[in-house]
């Protein structure tokens, strides 16, 4: 169980998320007149945004996975199916 969790972390790419947080900035310029409900509609935005990023990851790991398996930088990737 626990090495799933792990390849599936992997296949996520959670590092990548972190350019999703620049729907965030616009928040900075808006200080100190921010109101609730922008802060969570960008927070919305971001994780939807890391959401399907991470989708799109998964889903050419599936396309590649034949080419990715003769690369050797890139034949331990998870991949699923």
């Amino acid at each position: 169980m626990r090495r799933h969790c792990s390849s599936l972390l992997r296949l996520l790419r959670p590092r990548h998320w972190v350019k999703n947080g620049f729907v965030l900035a616009p928040l900075l310029f808006r200080l100190p007149a921010v109101e609730p409900a922008e802060v969570l509609r960008a927070l919305l935005a971001a994780t939807a945004f890391s959401l399907v990023s991470s989708a799109v990851y998964a889903l050419n790991d599936i396309v590649d996975r034949d080419g990715d398996r003769r690369s050797p930088a890139r034949r331990d990737r998870p991949t699923p199916c």
